[in-house]
């Protein structure tokens, strides 16, 4: 990633249990994001490299503070964190041309807010 790395920052809320996903896909398949849990159970991937993480805190009906740091400093690294704590990372090749993604994994309500993606 020329330039730096990324910093891609939601707040999100499940209105049911379920699993939420932000990650960055490049053109060639390349996925790197997370993958939270109100089950207490999440991944953090990158490329190939996954990394299963216990999720302390992603209750349903509550706001939390996603960030994921792509490439920061240069790196291939890809850091997690959940309401201002480090949750995980992954390594993986991190490249420019990436498309934001979110996904639920059924039909329910979500909201997002304070969506914003900065240089990190």
């Amino acid at each position: 990633m020329s330039g730096g790395g990324l910093q891609i920052n939601a707040d999100v809320k499940l209105e049911e249990h379920g699993t939420w996903e932000l990650y960055g896909l490049a053109a060639g398949g390349t996925k790197c994001g997370v993958s939270l849990g109100t089950n207490g159970t999440g991944v953090v991937f990158c490329g190939g490299s996954t990394s299963p993480v216990a999720v302390p805190t992603f209750a349903v009906g509550v706001f939390h503070a996603v960030s994921l740091k792509l490439g920061a400093g240069g790196s291939t690294e890809l850091q997690v964190l959940l309401n201002g704590k480090i949750l995980g990372s992954a390594s993986g090749k991190v490249v420019d041309g990436m498309t934001i993604t979110m996904a639920l994994d059924r039909y329910i309500n979500a909201s997002v807010d304070n969506f914003k993606i900065t240089r990190a």
